[in-house]
């Protein structure tokens, strides 16, 4: 049995050694004229780096028309005997040196091609357009099995294109040379014989897009190698298909509107117009469709519009919805727009003070917000007593409306929209009555207070006789201010510029209508952290103030810090101070001077007994418990 078994593998071995002989010596045949691809073998592991180096025997014979890649594209010249070897060298991750082999030898036997194409009579070119100053246009001939196009190509004026045509050329007349290669194991009908046929009388029809051009095409090569073929065309004027604009803003409710705009290089703006109900108008309102066109003209003659073209408008990111061709040269590409309405139009916050309820006192029947965009229209209060009582819960109810026509409210208003009342979350609801043109909505803003029971008590125990009492107090019920601890305040103590940027961070979020404990949190590594990057990013500060957080910040900074921390608006001017007033702050010119003459115009500072404002000192809390209760409440600012 273990002979039997010895045997059979000798014999495999053998019946093995003799195919690898047979594969070694056999040659594949090829025509003369064809291209063929070879695979690399692959060598390795994909970690291993393998360089090839391919060769052949007789280059007469064949050549390379690629190597690179994975894959060697070989031409064959003229019959003959050719062998292709294939050699690498491999280099393995961490051996000490690279190793070489040959991993392919083959042979080719290169034969004549043995067939005439006798038998087909028209040959059929198609080709797109001939556009000036784009790429030459691929030429293709019907679905067979004889031959194919190898190249083709014009001259003018001395010089030969191939690639792409001049734009000068628009409107000329070339002729254009297509050259036919046979397929392998073919050639075209040559004026010749071989083993006695005589082939001159075979003659080719031409069509070119369908158009008969020639009878008489016969080629004088024994190997039929190639034949060209000549069509005469016609080079069309360069059709713009697509422009694109920017720069271009959209027009928004009662806004001007904008008539410049950045176009493309190839195009020249003409103007931008406005048209609603097919008139151009200079004004449109919020949910308005729109008509905005661009209008623009070729730089020259030899470029044309076309029909089908479009403008893409790069701010919206979107494309002209029609184009009208006002003459070849002329277009206007038209977009429809639903006018909108700015960020800063649309009302979505909203801030609120109202006395708040106090036992045995009288309901507030009127309200006070910062913000002159919206307006307060009625206040009511739940239940409707005459006077407040003991362990009552009052809710307060605003109604407010938009201030002037140049402001919406949030079209999702319950869902986006977000309201304070005296410094705390309100409800938001609305009331519809009408419909179509009659419809009518109101606005409120609902909030209800703890039981009268719950009377404030102030605190802190170190205040009682200090100037800044009434702050203080007034800071800490409004939650802008917390003590030193439970029990103390510090009035006298100085604050660091650490300490300044999370009050204006904090100033700048509660004033936006955001809650300053829900939309920052404490730094992990330091506690000032991300007050600081806040302040960065809403360019509250100007630079990171981090190495400086411990030093005692100066009044002049304190108040150039605050005037960044709101808008323009919250600094509505009641006082007239005229540069120079203040005695010891001269001049308006630098950024700090400037945010000191805004604070005393807008009655939140107002000096000392001799006006002074001492920009160089430091600012006790006491101080910045003043300065934030004013810019918090308008009520408590200082009129002069």
């Amino acid at each position: 049995m273990k002979r039997t078994k010895k045997l059979l593998i000798l014999l495999i071995s053998v019946i093995a050694l003799m195919s690898l002989m047979v594969l070694a010596v056999s040659a594949e045949t090829v025509y003369a004229g064809s291209t063929i691809t070879v695979e690399k073998p692959k060598v390795g592991n994909s970690e291993d780096m393998v360089n090839y180096n391919s060769s052949l025997s007789d280059t007469t014979v064949a050549e390379f028309v690629s190597t690179g890649g994975q894959n060697l594209k070989i031409h064959f010249l003229k019959p003959g005997t050719v062998t292709l070897t294939v050699d690498y060298t491999r280099w393995i991750p961490q051996a000490s040196r690279p190793t070489t082999g040959t991993c392919l030898t083959k042979s080719y036997t290169v034969i004549e091609p043995d067939k005439y194409i006798d038998n087909l009579k028209t040959i059929k070119l198609e080709s797109g357009d001939f556009v000036s100053g784009e790429a030459f246009p691929k030429f293709t001939v019907e679905d067979n099995t004889y031959y194919y196009i190898s190249d083709a190509s014009f001259e003018y004026n001395g010089y030969t294109y191939d690639n792409l045509i001049p734009a000068s050329l628009a409107g000329e007349s070339v002729r254009v040379a297509v050259t036919l290669q046979p397929r392998a194991g073919y050639y075209f009908a040559w004026a010749g014989s071989n083993d006695g046929q005589v082939h001159q009388n075979n003659v080719y029809t031409v069509e070119y897009n369908g158009k008969k051009i020639s009878e008489s095409y016969v080629v004088h090569d024994r190997c039929a190698s190639k034949m060209t073929v000549y069509v005469d065309v016609a080079i069309k004027k360069q059709e713009i298909k697509e422009i694109t604009i920017s720069d271009l803003d959209a027009p928004y409710h009662n806004g001007p509107l904008d008539r410049t705009a950045t176009v493309s290089s190839n195009v020249v703006l003409n103007k931008v117009q406005y048209t609603m109900f097919n008139k151009e108008l200079d004004v449109f309102k919020k949910g308005d469709n729109v008509g905005i066109g661009v209008r623009v003209n070729t730089k020259d003659s030899k470029t044309v519009f076309s029909p089908d073209g479009r403008a893409y408008w790069k701010e919206l990111d979107v494309y002209s919805d029609t184009t009208v061709i006002i003459s070849p040269t002329e277009a206007v590409y038209v977009f429809d727009y639903t006018v909108k309405a700015l960020d800063s139009q649309i009302l979505n916050n909203f801030v609120f003070t109202v006395d708040e309820p106090a036992v045995n006192g009288i309901p507030a029947s009127t309200a006070k917000t910062a913000i002159d965009k919206y307006k307060v229209d009625s206040v009511t209060w739940l239940p409707a007593d005459e006077k407040f009582r003991p362990g009552t819960e009052y809710t307060v109810k605003i109604e407010f409306s938009k201030n002037g026509s140049d402001y919406f409210f949030e079209d999702d208003f319950k869902k986006d929209s977000r309201a304070y009342i005296n410094g705390k979350w309100a409800d938001l609801s609305t009331e519809v009555t009408g419909s179509g043109r009659f419809k009518t909505t109101k606005y409120y803003a609902e909030y209800t207070f703890k039981a009268l029971e719950e009377v404030y008590v102030f605190p802190f125990t170190d205040c009682g006789g200090h100037w800044g009492y009434s702050y203080i107090e007034a800071s800490h019920q409004m939650g802008l201010l917390n003590g030193t601890t439970a029990t103390t305040y510090a009035p006298n103590d100085q604050l660091t510029v650490a300490a300044a940027v999370k009050l204006a961070v904090c100033m700048n979020i509660l004033y936006n209508g955001g809650d300053p404990n829900r939309d920052i949190s404490v730094g992990l590594d330091v506690w000032y952290s991300t007050y600081m990057a806040y302040a960065l990013e809403h360019d509250i500060i100007d630079t990171d103030l981090s190495s400086r957080q411990a030093e005692k910040i100066t009044r002049s900074e304190y108040v150039y810090m605050f005037s960044r921390a709101l808008p323009a608006e919250a600094f509505k001017e009641i006082n007239t101070v005229a540069v120079g007033s203040i005695p010891d702050v001269k001049n308006c010119n630098t950024k700090y001077e400037q945010a000191i003459y805004k604070f005393y115009r807008a009655g939140i500072v107002i000096g000392n007994n001799a006006g002074e404002f001492m920009p160089d000192n430091t600012i006790s809390r006491a101080e910045v418990a003043t300065i934030l209760v004013r810019m918090m409440d308008p009520s408590f600012r200082a009129k002069k």
